[in-house]
C-alpha cells in the first residue's frame, strides 16, 4: 500500500485542525509546563506502588473518577500497568499516558463497566493522558500503537479510554479512532470537567490514514535506529531483532485494511 497517496477528507482536516489549535493554545490546564527542543518517550511497566507515586496527584484532581479509583486499589495486585512517558532534555517527564493491560478484575465494577469476560480478556484500559501541546499529543499515540504491534497485536483486540470532556478531544477520538462512547462521569465539583469512558478497535485506529502514516513512520525510523539514539526506547521491546518486516505485523495491518470494512476516504 502506498501511503503517500492516502488523503485526508474535509471533515478529518476540520477535526484535526480544531483539536491541534485547541492543544496549543487552549488547553494549558491540563498540561505541565512549555517543553522546548526534541521529543524524547520512554516506555515502562509499573507495579501498582510505582503507578500509584507517579500518577496519584494527577487522578487526585480527576474528580469524576475518585470512586473508580478507589476501587482499582482493591485489585491493585492484579492489575499490569504501561505508561508512555514524554520528557524533557533534563530527563523531567512532561507528558503521559498509562494503560492497565488486564482488566478482568475491574471488569464488573459499578465504576466502571461490565462486559463479557472474552472481550475483557482481549482488552485494556488507558487512563486520562496529560501533555503539554499536540505534537506530544500525537507522540504518545503513536508510540502507543507502536508498542502495541510489536507486543499484543495478537493479544488484544480493543482499548477502553477515559478522556475529559472537552469536544475537540471527543470529536478526534470518534472520528479519528473510531471511538464510541460507552459511559459519562459527570462533573463532581462546579467548574470542573466530566469524563468519557470511550471504547475502539485497535487495528481499525490504526488503519485510519490520519495515524497509519504516523505509525508507519515510526516503524520504519525504529527499523533504521542507531545504536546511539535516545529518542524512544521502542527497540528495547523488539523480538530476538528481526527487522521490522517480519517482527512488527505492520504489513498485515495494511493488508486487512479492506477485510475488516475501513474506508481510506
Amino acid at each position: 500500500m502506498d501511503l503517500s497517496k492516502i488523503r485526508y477528507s474535509n471533515k478529518h482536516d476540520i477535526v484535526i485542525s480544531a483539536l491541534v489549535r485547541a492543544l496549543d493554545f487552549s488547553i494549558s490546564n491540563l498540561s505541565y509546563r512549555k517543553v522546548s527542543g526534541p521529543l524524547k518517550s520512554e516506555i515502562k511497566s509499573l507495579t501498582f506502588d510505582e503507578y500509584s507515586d507517579m500518577f496519584k496527584e494527577f487522578n487526585h484532581n480527576i474528580s469524576p473518577l475518585k470512586r473508580f479509583y478507589q476501587d482499582l486499589q482493591e485489585k491493585a495486585s492484579e492489575v499490569k500497568y504501561q505508561c508512555v512517558l514524554i520528557k524533557n532534555d533534563q530527563d523531567a517527564t512532561v507528558g503521559h499516558w498509562y494503560g492497565m493491560m488486564n482488566i478482568e478484575g475491574i471488569n464488573g465494577f459499578s465504576s466502571f463497566i461490565t462486559i463479557p469476560q472474552e472481550v475483557a480478556e482481549r482488552s485494556c484500559l488507558i487512563g486520562v493522558g496529560y501533555y503539554t501541546n499536540s505534537a506530544h499529543y500525537f507522540e504518545l499515540i503513536v508510540q502507543a500503537l507502536c508498542y502495541y504491534l510489536i507486543r499484543y497485536s495478537g493479544k488484544k483486540e480493543y482499548a477502553y479510554f477515559f478522556i475529559v470532556d472537552f469536544q475537540p478531544l471527543v470529536a478526534f477520538s470518534k472520528l479519528v479512532f473510531n471511538a464510541e462512547e460507552v459511559k459519562y462521569y459527570p462533573p463532581k465539583e462546579k467548574g470542573s470537567m466530566g469524563v468519557y469512558l470511550f471504547r475502539h478497535n485497535i487495528i481499525k485506529s490504526i488503519s485510519n490514514p490520519v495515524l497509519l502514516k504516523k505509525v508507519k513512520e515510526k516503524l520504519e525510523c525504529l527499523d533504521n535506529c542507531v545504536p546511539d539514539c535516545n529518542l524512544c526506547n521502542l527497540r528495547d521491546f523488539r523480538k530476538d531483532e528481526i527487522p521490522i518486516g517480519r517482527a512488527i505485523p505492520f504489513l498485515d495491518v495494511t493488508e486487512s485494511i479492506s477485510k475488516i470494512g475501513v474506508s481510506l476516504d
